[in-house]
């Protein structure tokens, strides 16, 4: 009998479901069965995709003016314990009906507690652990009682989530020393270099001549407000700039060094003939730039605990340059950083080819998760 598998996912932009579904193709080349549910923006990808997922509601957060609310995240929350309840009888279904093997949360509570309080096989899946280990290297300018907050709540979520869970993955850029239950895999990646044509053979299909830097800012709404800051700053900039808008554009548009797009689907293979990559703090999308062997310009969203841990790793390691947003973007200060930033392109680039990263993540997840 083919072993089953269900996969709760978090849906605050596309990172979480991305790195799913690498894992999912992985399982799916081995026989196993899948079943998806999943929260917003990862339901739409997952329905896009045809692979049916079943709709839950989960939690939504909230930015105001840049960055992340917690007043707006609980203000639009308010119905959060009648969603969960709603969300608890869903997956208690979906569990009766398919009875898999394993559960495995991406970030998604709910999923997770179902799973423990039906005794059922779990695991969990997020770079949380990140979050947890980098705040003590965080500037101390930046740990004010809101960021010192996040931190609280998502170390005490995480050692209920070592409590409840058989494994805890982490397709993470650090490891840590952690309870046996933690598995540090390589980094996920929706496909790897290897499996893309020549960069030279990219460049002529993509009609691309002079050399450039690929600009995202992630599947977020929140994206679009730092797409709309971050545009004037790069015009001032002599340099070839290609972006995913976000949407924030409804057209390709081309306005002096840059190439305006309003979402790119074949990410990879600009990011493979790109020289760096200027995005968001997620960490899907810096994995992927890692495993591309590009140097990362990253900007993490304004006091979001997770993001500034993200990018606390790029910096630390020197896998790329980091701009810690203060109260709002200030123009001159990120101008002056992108510009070091692509005059020390090389140095960057020679630490994240030493990294040793392969993009092997997702099959060694596939693998623990078949194991269990």
């Amino acid at each position: 009998m083919n072993k089953k598998i269900l996969f709760g996912v978090y849906g605050y932009g596309l990172g979480h479901a991305t790195r799913c579904h690498a894992i999912i193709n992985k399982l799916l080349k081995k026989n196993v069965e899948v079943k998806i549910a999943a929260t917003d923006d990862a339901y739409y990808y997952f329905k896009k995709q045809g692979l049916n997922p079943t709709r839950i509601n989960s939690f939504q957060i909230s930015n105001i003016g840049g960055g992340f609310s917690w007043v707006q995240t609980i203000f639009e929350n308010i119905d959060l314990p009648f969603n969960m309840i709603a969300d608890y009888y869903t997956l208690s279904k979906v569990i009766e009906k398919f009875d898999p093997d394993v559960v495995i949360s991406d970030s998604e509570p709910v999923s997770l507690y179902t799973a423990y309080n039906l005794k059922r096989k779990c695991a969990f899946l997020s770079n949380l652990i990140v979050t947890v280990k980098e705040y003590e290297h965080l500037p101390i300018w930046l740990k004010n009682a809101k960021v010192a907050g996040e931190h609280v709540m998502i170390n005490a979520f995480m050692d209920r989530v070592l409590n409840w869970c058989d494994k805890v993955l982490s397709p993470t850029i650090a490891s840590y020393k952690m309870s046996k239950k933690a598995v540090f895999t390589d980094l996920i990646t929706r496909a790897s270099p290897k499996d893309l044509p020549p960069a030279q053979e990219l460049k002529k299909k993509l009609k691309i001549k002079n050399e450039f830097f690929l600009v995202s800012f992630g599947g977020a709404k929140i994206g679009i407000e730092y797409c709309k800051k971050i545009l004037p700053v790069l015009k001032k900039i002599d340099c070839k700039f290609i972006i995913s808008t976000n949407n924030a554009v409804r057209r390709y548009r081309k306005i002096g060094n840059l190439e305006l797009h309003p979402f790119i689907d074949n990410f990879l293979e600009y990011l493979k003939c790109a020289e760096g990559a200027i995005t968001l703090s997620g960490h899907s999308t810096l994995c992927e730039n890692i495993v591309f062997g590009k140097p990362s310009f990253t900007i993490p969203i304004h006091e979001h605990v997770e993001q500034l841990g993200n990018a606390s790793v790029i910096e630390r390691k020197n896998y790329g340059k980091v701009y810690f947003i203060e109260k709002k973007i200030n123009e001159e200060r990120l101008l002056k950083k992108i510009k070091e930033f692509i005059e020390d392109k090389e140095y960057y680039a020679r630490k994240v080819k030493a990294s040793g990263f392969k993009g092997k993540g997702a099959f060694e997840c596939a693998n623990v998760l078949t194991s269990m």
